[in-house]
């Protein structure tokens, strides 16, 4: 019995340490970024620009708002089959931020298909649009390389 006690406490001391510090290196505001990335006001003017029907709007930004909560795992899951782990120690934020670029485009280029917006160059300009307009969290969370990513080529 005193071995077993022994072996827990083991694992308790070494295991639940490394957990929290892993999830301690991502900073609160990847976070944020990656649960608030559609704001409506953004995403209506992504589309106003775009000339996509106004009726829809409201629609498509309820849809993103349900599809968004999908972030966070799937970026988890594709983090976890990458060698080395961006979410690993150290935190690495150019990779993490490129993750859940990807992440984000899918989710916005998925629920957009379901309104027949399927486009690929139109989408992908709406959506590095919402990216300018969230420049200065995106600069603030990852850095400067981050801000580079959102310079119009």
């Amino acid at each position: 019995m005193n071995d077993y006690l022994n072996k827990i406490s083991m694992f308790i001391f070494f295991a639940l340490p490394i957990t929290f510090f892993i999830n301690a290196e991502t900073p609160p505001c990847y976070k944020d970024i990656e649960s608030n990335f559609f704001r409506v006001d953004f995403v209506s003017e992504a589309l106003s620009i775009h000339s996509v029907p106004q009726s829809n709007w409201s629609l498509i930004n309820i849809e993103l708002q349900k599809n968004i909560k999908e972030v966070p795992s799937m970026v988890r899951a594709r983090a976890n089959r990458m060698r080395p782990n961006p979410f690993g120690t150290p935190f690495q934020p150019q990779e993490a931020s490129e993750l859940m670029r990807q992440v984000l485009l899918e989710i916005f280029s998925n629920t957009l298909a379901t309104f027949h917006i399927t486009n690929q160059q139109k989408v992908e300009e709406m959506f590095q649009y919402i990216r300018q307009r969230q420049s200065q969290r995106m600069l603030a969370c990852f850095g400067q390389e981050e801000q580079q990513k959102n310079i119009p080529k």
